[in-house]
């Protein structure tokens, strides 16, 4: 099964639900009701309606996702992943350059957590 990795240490550009995280990487998980593979295929659909989300692998328990950025097109990598022992989806998401990110990725985490419980 995939794993994820916890954000790295030096850098501002990362969120992460993932236990263990440092609190300026914390961000909460997805919470979800009933099966965990259909909550994150809801995701799933939630995404593909993304215009700047590309879905990249896709499993029952796992996705991984490229964000683009709008103006400079720089990439991100968000990852979710089934924690069914807690009913969430952990999430982390990532920037692939820089060290600062001018909290893009916790923003679009927000965004995206605030879409699936609307879903």
């Amino acid at each position: 099964m995939k794993k994820m990795d916890l954000c790295p240490k030096n850098r501002r550009n990362c969120v992460s639900s993932l236990d263990g995280e440092a609190k300026k990487h914390a961000t909460d998980p997805l919470p979800y009701t009933g099966s965990g593979e259909k909550a994150l295929q809801k995701l799933h659909d939630l995404l593909r309606e993304t215009n700047d989300c590309e879905v990249v692998r896709s499993e029952s328990y796992y996705l991984h996702c490229v964000f683009k950025t709008i103006i400079l097109r720089f990439k991100d990598d968000v990852e979710f992943i089934i924690n069914e022992t807690n009913e969430v989806i952990d999430v982390r998401s990532a920037s692939r350059i820089g060290h600062y990110d001018f909290e893009t990725n916790r923003k679009r985490i927000e965004e995206i957590r605030q879409q699936f419980s609307e879903a």
